[in-house]
């Protein structure tokens, strides 16, 4: 599983990073500059992080889907 931590200042996106390493998930990426959102006066810093996909929680979530229209799709 990956995910980008997402921060408004280089501190601040460096602290996200090293409470997600103490939860077990690895930098993929440096800490970037992410100047897409400029135009509207919106840069954030980002790095891109992953961690092993547990089987038990990936079982559990393909069993617990569910559909309002459709009923439980098991």
């Amino acid at each position: 599983m990956r995910i980008l931590v997402r921060e408004n200042s280089i501190v601040g996106c460096a602290k996200m990073v090293s409470r997600k390493v103490k939860e077990g998930w690895t930098p993929i990426t440096q800490i970037k500059i992410d100047d897409s959102m400029a135009a509207y006066g919106d840069i954030q810093y980002v790095c891109l992080m992953e961690q092993p996909d547990d089987p038990e929680m990936l079982a559990k979530r393909k069993k617990g889907r569910f559909n309002s229209a459709l009923g439980r799709l098991d």
